[in-house]
């Protein structure tokens, strides 16, 4: 190892309540701490407060919108501004819609919104230049970071767009480490993430289909596949949460999929749908003699339609029972992990959920819905439990769940292999990433 310090940035959108995000820059920074008193780290950040709370590092907005209340998700369209004194005045808007086709009128009220933000990014891009001087490098920490269905290309893609940038200009190498890539919506953020990926002087990719469409969108060669990072958050000293007696444990790590509150796409019947289904399969687990834990890895939309399969659930339960169904909120992933490693099987519906029960070495389910899903349950040697969310029923939850509990000695078996292997890899390309002698300063 260098006898000189070295000092690295880690950028993601970390602090948003979402655990799985938490795990993967966590596990970088577990490496760095173990690697020796000469490597520090400073986080970029969606809430850097979170950040400096969780991870005890000096940190940094991602963005200038990073940590600011989101807006209501039941506003629609954006508020009337009145210009010219006195009342019965038109608003500049009121007039547009008067004198302009609907589709123009929406093109130059983004135009003009987009004008108003200009000089706030250009203040914001001259501050960030400063946080990054005296760093050895610049990791977009893993997550699925190459994405446009919040905010469109002026979101995330911008925001690494606008880093990449000033990596370039500051002289700071820039790494993408371990990322996910869904299919984008927007043309320009293909353009704004080519850019950024063909700025970066080492890139890898959580999933084969994650790389294959950064390369449609014309990132170069070479690049790196490798499990996501999550797997290589450390475990040792991680003890089962005690339980209680009485029942072996399930934990239902659910989510609020088509929520017009906490997801991208608002589809109210299949929110109700799925919330149906996972309190029927809870009541039945409840009747074979199970408790059940729901336990959300996502604090901010999740605890909602955790709430709603609760109603349900006791609802249609007798009251003495309703001690066997329960909600538990983690603070931290270190504490998810304590609650995992308690269950005897668990029912993921997020991606990190399905990681982080395999780390904890538990027959899991996924409800998955998108493919990075489906490739790691496949990796793991278990795409027989993989159950599309928009197309389980309660009747086939019960049977993927009843062929697990059959066969749970063998899967655990193959998990534990799985996941020894995974750190492996993640061993390698530290050490390849960080490395004396062959690190990203040599790259």
């Amino acid at each position: 190892m260098r006898a000189v310090g070295h000092r690295v940035g880690l950028l993601g959108t970390f602090g948003n309540g979402n655990l799985g995000d938490s795990a993967t820059v966590e596990a970088v920074l577990s490496y760095l701490k173990g690697a020796g008193p000469e490597w520090s780290a400073v986080g970029f950040s969606a809430n850097p407060e979170d950040t400096r709370d969780r991870c005890g590092i000096p940190c940094f907005a991602i963005s200038r919108h990073a940590a600011r209340p989101a807006p209501s998700s039941r506003s629609e369209g954006t508020p009337d501004i009145a210009i010219g004194p006195g009342p019965g005045s038109l608003s500049w808007t009121g007039r547009l819609k008067r004198l302009v086709p609907g589709p123009l009128r929406r093109a130059l009220s983004r135009l003009a919104i987009a004008a108003k933000a200009v000089p706030g990014e250009i203040a914001f891009a001259r501050e960030s230049r400063k946080h990054l001087e005296g760093l050895d490098c610049l990791i977009i920490t893993g997550g699925g970071q190459l994405i446009d269905n919040w905010g469109g290309p002026w979101g995330h893609p911008w925001t690494l767009l606008l880093w990449s940038l000033l990596c370039r200009r500051a002289g700071v190498p820039l790494v993408f480490l371990n990322v996910g890539a869904s299919e984008l919506v927007f043309p320009l953020s293909r353009v704004f993430l080519r850019i950024a990926l063909s700025s970066a002087r080492y890139r890898s990719f959580r999933d084969e289909n994650s790389r294959a469409r950064a390369r449609r969108w014309g990132a170069p060669e070479p690049d790196h596949v490798l499990p996501d990072l999550a797997f290589s958050f450390p475990t040792q000293g991680i003890r089962p949460d005690p339980t209680g007696p009485g029942r072996p444990m399930v934990v239902v790590n659910a989510m609020a999929y088509c929520d017009p509150h906490g997801w991208n796409l608002s589809d109210p019947a299949a929110y109700s749908g799925y919330v149906g289904k996972i309190a029927g399969f809870c009541r039945r687990l409840v009747a074979d003699g199970y408790r059940v834990d729901l336990v959300p890895s996502q604090a901010k939309t999740d605890p909602a339609a955790n709430a709603d399969i609760l109603a349900r659930v006791r609802g249609d339960l007798p009251e003495e029972a309703h001690r066997w169904v329960s909600e538990r909120r983690p603070a931290g992933v270190a504490e998810l992990l304590s609650i995992f490693s308690a269950a005897e099987f668990i029912v993921a519906s997020r991606f990190h959920g399905v990681i982080l029960a395999l780390c904890a070495g538990k027959p899991v389910i996924a409800l998955s819905y998108e493919d990075k899903m489906d490739v790691v349950m496949s990796r793991a040697g278990l795409s027989g439990y993989t159950l599309a969310i928009d197309g389980f029923t309660e009747a086939s939850l019960l049977n993927a769940f009843a062929g697990l509990v059959s066969g749970s000695e063998e899967i655990r078996k193959r998990i534990s292999a799985h996941v020894a292997g995974n750190r492996l890899l993640l061993e390698g390309q530290y050490r390849l990433v960080f490395g004396a002698g062959a690190g990203i300063f040599h790259i």
